[in-house]
């Protein structure tokens, strides 16, 4: 994912002036800054406006700056965009125009030509990790890391001064036992770092070493003076606040901290320093979604559901922080001058109506203490909060986490929720929520949306290539991904090019990882093209990079799985090639070739993750299609009901899906001559359904979710011999398809069902902007099965008619009579005997 580097080039992208000068924003908006540091600013400028007024001015100027610049922004977007949509005579758009030219042109060469550039890519490769692949990525570990030590053999984490089970850490001693709790259980995914008490501490201590100065320069005079030490020394604290501002570009505040006198000034600056070293580190935050998550499916759901307590936990504690600071500059306002008018009802209360906050939902859901405070906050009280720097990282952080276990309607929840505030903020935030947002997309099988993103991140980022060759790297292998997903293998080569090309400008040799998505690439185009030699060599190329990969980074299971499964298949299309043109014992060489990788990447993601998450059953799926290309039957029901169960559970599966699938295992089942197998299969089916009525596929392809209907009506009468449980179960069935036609057909929209899903609602127009949407470069497909609405009308009802007589001859028997199948009543037959009756009964099925 971007978010490999979004957090290592956050101080580029804040520090970096922008194309028509001056500073982008660096500080949150009012609205989202720690109001207890805005009352306390207040407080300085009530009792010390001198020594306030130079710095005020200077925050002034940057403010009319920062405005300044949003303005020339917007003014640059829309001239790109209306150059981009006329032209091609602009660098931008140029730079666009000569990059889709070299996508036709790589279209064009031939295979020989395509694989040679590629090697050209490819020479002098590491064997070392992959750039970035390391603990905090491109920054190194952050403050929160400290108390830990990390394994880079194995890749895990343990606690600094910990032995055998017993534990002296000076680190615990001050948490929580909630806390505690989380570090040592989970000590090897990152144990103190994984706690919230533990990160933000910079911010912290600044802020609270301004509320010291601050409260000592508004006691009397002749006040008694308590001993007041600070807790951090002066030279230490101008040191951080140099490094803070000089990073965040603003050297005319450094040279400010020889020249303050007075502890109100130096409060002031302190503050300021706080917002930027807290905007900072929860920008690039990135602990929780580097958790590996590999302690199998109960260890990863309770570590999930503690990280949500511990994001509910902050939302809480930031709210009570801001809310106590508003009363005091409250008082102090009214203490100065005292409101000629009532008061305003407050408007934190949630309104009588109002819906459940989309993070509310999450944080009840997750069982959180804390749901009653945050469940009485109003949507504009909850936005304030979430705006809030560190509030908007972890809530980041946390869509990372649930991408990682699979969890997609809760990442689809959190980034809808938090991207339109992304937007309120710098371009830093923006660029990291898009991130999010298409990873989000992909998983949902809405490549276009998150494509879309991507290009939106292309547009708006303010430097070129080889300014930050890692951002590039990463923006280019997700286009190349999105690309893959729209079976544009064209495109998916020229931008896994291009981010080899960007690490070879900047002297970063190629890794495992250009390998596995050069290898992933060709082996496309080869198969788009007929040439099996380019598939050979992309075989060559991934089985290296899982070579590599597993002595480069042992620790990474799921990467490695992933790649296993990549060698698997690439083996089946060159086994498919050979079979197509009737090569039998080629072909059979390369399918078996492929069982042994394939069984690798099963065993690897069900060990690490849980046999019913979804990569999982994707692997269990590609190792039934091993197993039928095999002729082995059994060992392809086995896999199939295993990706059978997860499919139908997941958050991301979709109608196509499920009909592609359940296709197969009626094949399969018939293979083996044994229909009533299926009936295992049932109570999946009858989830799935439910499932994707629960997430509106009924109402967003009806027509798709009614081919299910007509598959599910035929795998009811399979698995139950055409019973009457059968025969009623299949009725059922198909009366939902045909009123869902009919539907479809009364309102005129049959021909609209054909086009892929699309986001419609309000809030989705918040999230992707129209500059994103317009830079798509490529025509909308639909994939997976298609359906005229009117043929399959037709055909259900054609079905139903037959049905609609043996339900009507079944009716009066017993419901647990479910072997019993009663003979048509159109048909006139002697009475046979007993055993022509048994074989009678074993044949018997009705057509659809």
């Amino acid at each position: 994912a971007l978010s490999h580097t979004i957090g290592a080039m956050s101080s580029k992208l804040l520090a970096c002036r922008s194309r028509g000068g001056g500073m982008p924003r660096l500080l949150p908006t009012a609205a989202s800054r720690s109001s207890s540091s805005s009352s306390l600013r207040f407080a300085a400028a009530l009792t010390c406006p001198e020594q306030f007024g130079l710095l005020r001015q200077w925050q002034q100027q940057r403010h009319y700056r920062h405005r300044r610049q949003q303005q020339q922004q917007q003014q640059q977007q829309q001239q790109q965009q209306q150059r981009y949509a006329a032209s091609a005579t602009s660098p931008i758009a140029g730079r666009r125009c000569s990059s889709s030219q070299a996508v036709q042109s790589e279209g064009s060469e031939d295979s020989q030509s395509r694989v040679a550039r590629t090697l050209d890519l490819l020479h002098g490769y590491s064997s070392e990790a992959h750039p970035g692949h390391q603990p905090g990525r491109f920054a190194g570990p952050g403050p929160e890391y400290e108390g830990m030590i990390h394994d880079p053999t194995t890749g895990k984490w343990r606690l600094a001064e910990s032995s055998g089970a017993s534990t002296s850490s000076s680190a615990l001693a001050v948490l929580s036992e909630e806390d505690k709790v989380l570090a040592t259980r989970f000590e090897q995914e990152g144990g103190l770092a994984l706690t919230l008490s533990n990160a933000f501490r910079r911010p912290d201590a600044l802020r609270a070493e301004a509320l010291r100065l601050t409260k000592r320069a508004e006691a009397p005079m002749d006040s008694p003076q308590e001993e007041d030490t600070p807790r951090i020394p002066k030279a230490e604290l101008d040191k951080e606040m140099a490094e803070i501002f000089s990073t965040a570009g603003f050297s005319a505040a450094t040279a400010m901290l020889d020249t303050l006198e007075g502890d109100l000034a130096r409060a002031v600056l302190l503050f300021q320093a706080a917002d930027m070293a807290e905007e900072r580190e929860a920008v690039m935050r990135n602990v929780w979604s580097d958790v590996d998550f590999h302690a199998g499916e109960e260890g990863n759901a309770e570590l999930v559901n503690r990280l949500e307590h511990q994001f509910a936990s902050q939302l809480v504690r930031t709210t009570r922080n801001r809310r106590a600071a508003e009363r005091e500059s409250a008082e102090r306002r009214e203490a100065l001058a005292p409101p000629a008018e009532a008061p305003t009802p407050d408007e934190r209360a949630k309104t009588e109506g109002e819906d459940v906050d989309a993070i509310v939902d999450i944080c009840v859901n997750g069982g959180s203490s804390d749901v009653a405070e945050l469940a009485a906050m109003s949507k504009q009280e909850l936005n304030t909060t979430l705006l809030e720097s560190r509030n908007l990282g972890v809530a980041l952080d946390l869509v990372g986490v649930y991408l990682k276990n699979y969890e997609i309607d809760k990442a689809d929840q959190v980034i809808t929720r938090i991207l339109p505030l992304c937007r309120q903020r710098s371009t830093t935030w923006l660029c990291k929520g898009l991130d999010k947002l298409s990873a989000v997309r992909m998983k949902q099988f809405r490549a276009y949306d998150a494509l879309a993103a991507l290009k939106e991140i292309e547009q708006i980022v303010p430097f070129e290539p080889d300014e930050s060759w890692e951002f590039h790297d990463i923006l280019y292998r997700n286009l190349a991904w999105c690309y893959s997903s729209l079976d544009e293998p064209e495109r998916t080569l020229h931008y896994t090019a291009r981010s080899m090309e960007v690490k070879r400008n900047a002297g970063i040799p190629a890794s495992w990882f250009d390998l596995w998505d050069m290898g992933k690439a060709h082996a496309r185009l080869g198969q788009k093209t007929n040439e099996v030699e380019e598939m050979e060599t992309a075989f060559d190329l991934v089985s290296k990079a899982s070579d590599v990969i597993r002595i480069a980074e042992p620790g990474d299971c799921i990467m490695l799985a992933k790649i296993c499964s990549n060698v698997g298949e690439i083996a089946m299309g060159i086994g498919d090639f050979h079979h197509l043109r009737s090569d039998e014992d080629q072909a059979a060489s390369w399918y078996s070739r492929a069982e042994e990788p394939l069984l690798e990447s099963y065993h690897l993601h069900s060990g690490a993750l849980g046999s019913s998450k979804p990569l999982a059953g994707w692997a269990a799926g590609t190792v039934a299609h091993c197993m039928v290309r095999l002729n082995r039957f059994e060992d392809a029901r086995k896999y199939l009901l295993i990706a059978w169960n997860v499919e139908c559970t997941k958050d991301s599966t979709t109608p196509g899906s499920v009909v592609e699938l359940l296709d197969r295992c009626v094949a399969v089942h018939q293979q083996l001559e044994r229909n009533e197998g299926l009936i295992d299969f049932l109570p999946s089916l009858k989830i799935g359904l439910e499932n994707l009525k629960k997430h509106r596929w009924h109402e967003q392809e009806p027509n798709i979710y009614a081919l299910l209907l007509q598959r599910a009506s035929t795998a009811f009468l399979l698995a139950h011999e055409s019973s009457a449980v059968g025969v009623r179960a299949a009725c059922a069935a198909l009366r939902e398809a045909e009123a869902l036609l009919q539907k479809c057909i009364d309102s005129s929209s049959g021909d609209l069902l054909s086009k892929p899903k699309e986001a419609t609602s309000a809030e989705e127009d918040e999230v992707l902007s129209k500059m994103g949407k317009d830079a798509v470069d490529v025509e909308k497909k639909q994939f997976g099965p298609k359906a005229d609405v009117g043929e399959l009308l037709q055909s259900v009802r054609t079905s139903l008619q037959i049905l609609e007589i043996a339900e009507g001859a079944f009716r009066g028997h017993l419901e647990e009579e479910e072997t019993i199948v009663a003979e048509p009543e159109f048909e006139e037959e002697p009475t046979p005997t007993p055993q022509a009756q048994k074989k009678k009964k074993k044949k018997s099925t009705f057509p659809i």
